[in-house]
Protein backbone atom coordinates (compact mmCIF):
# COMPACT_ATOMS: atom_id res chain seq x y z
CA UNK A 1 0.00 0.00 0.00
CA UNK A 2 1.58 3.54 -0.66
CA UNK A 3 -1.68 5.48 1.08
CA UNK A 4 -4.57 5.91 2.59
CA UNK A 5 -7.16 8.40 1.18
CA UNK A 6 -9.18 8.89 3.85
CA UNK A 7 -10.14 7.45 7.59
CA UNK A 8 -13.10 8.34 9.43
CA UNK A 9 -12.98 7.34 13.10
CA UNK A 10 -16.70 6.92 14.56
CA UNK A 11 -18.24 5.53 17.71
CA UNK A 12 -21.51 6.18 18.85
CA UNK A 13 -22.69 8.99 20.93
CA UNK A 14 -25.50 6.68 22.30
CA UNK A 15 -27.68 3.44 22.60
CA UNK A 16 -29.61 4.08 18.83
CA UNK A 17 -33.49 4.58 18.89
CA UNK A 18 -35.12 1.55 18.08
CA UNK A 19 -37.03 1.88 14.69
CA UNK A 20 -39.39 0.12 12.94
CA UNK A 21 -38.36 -1.21 8.90
CA UNK A 22 -40.79 1.40 7.79
CA UNK A 23 -38.93 4.12 9.86
CA UNK A 24 -35.86 3.15 8.40
CA UNK A 25 -36.49 3.13 5.35
CA UNK A 26 -37.76 6.25 5.40
CA UNK A 27 -35.20 7.70 7.80
CA UNK A 28 -32.95 10.65 5.60
CA UNK A 29 -29.68 8.45 4.67
CA UNK A 30 -27.54 11.51 5.86
CA UNK A 31 -29.15 10.81 9.32
CA UNK A 32 -27.87 6.84 9.03
CA UNK A 33 -25.22 5.17 10.58
CA UNK A 34 -24.18 3.82 7.26
CA UNK A 35 -23.71 7.39 5.51
CA UNK A 36 -20.23 7.36 6.32
CA UNK A 37 -19.27 4.69 3.99
CA UNK A 38 -20.65 7.19 1.33
CA UNK A 39 -18.39 9.87 2.70
CA UNK A 40 -15.37 7.96 2.28
CA UNK A 41 -16.59 6.55 -1.09
CA UNK A 42 -16.99 10.22 -2.59
CA UNK A 43 -13.06 11.20 -0.88
CA UNK A 44 -11.41 7.88 -2.99
CA UNK A 45 -13.40 8.66 -5.93
CA UNK A 46 -12.32 12.84 -5.94
CA UNK A 47 -8.78 11.44 -5.45
CA UNK A 48 -9.32 8.65 -8.05
CA UNK A 49 -9.88 11.68 -10.51
CA UNK A 50 -6.85 13.63 -9.33
CA UNK A 51 -4.68 10.41 -9.98
CA UNK A 52 -6.19 8.54 -12.99
CA UNK A 53 -2.69 6.21 -13.53
CA UNK A 54 -3.22 4.86 -9.80
CA UNK A 55 -5.68 2.02 -8.96
CA UNK A 56 -7.91 2.48 -5.81
CA UNK A 57 -9.46 -0.49 -3.39
CA UNK A 58 -12.12 0.88 -0.97
CA UNK A 59 -12.39 -1.26 2.12
CA UNK A 60 -15.75 -1.13 3.60
CA UNK A 61 -17.60 -3.71 5.81
CA UNK A 62 -20.83 -5.46 5.17
CA UNK A 63 -22.54 -1.92 6.87
CA UNK A 64 -21.38 -0.24 3.30
CA UNK A 65 -23.86 -2.30 1.18
CA UNK A 66 -25.70 0.60 0.22
CA UNK A 67 -27.52 1.80 -2.64
CA UNK A 68 -25.62 5.26 -3.54
CA UNK A 69 -22.69 3.49 -2.87
CA UNK A 70 -23.46 1.96 -5.71
CA UNK A 71 -24.45 4.62 -7.78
Amino acid sequence: ALGIVDSYMWTRAEEPKKMTSSERENQPLEEKESFRWLVNFKATCEMAKKLKDTHFIMIADREADIFEVFM
